[in-house]
């Protein structure tokens, strides 16, 4: 499964579908506050993360291009 998590907070869409035996392929995360986004990386290193979700207002901001699925 390929999963976009906005304001994902500590990554609990994650730990859930973990916990739930659901597999991730693939997480891409966007979020407002780094110490969420620090805890989400240290315990889900492999997690895709763009950092501020409120970026997207800005006039220059572009979709990143590995947000881009496979």
């Amino acid at each position: 499964m390929k999963v976009l998590s906005l304001f994902d907070g500590m990554a609990c869409g994650m730990l859930a579908m973990q916990k739930a035996d659901i597999p991730v392929d693939r997480y891409v995360a966007y979020e407002i506050d780094k110490y969420p986004i620090m805890v989400a990386m240290d315990n889900y290193p492999d997690i895709v993360q763009h950092g501020d979700a409120f970026a997207v207002r800005e006039e220059d901001w572009k979709l990143p291009t590995a947000t881009h699925i496979e």
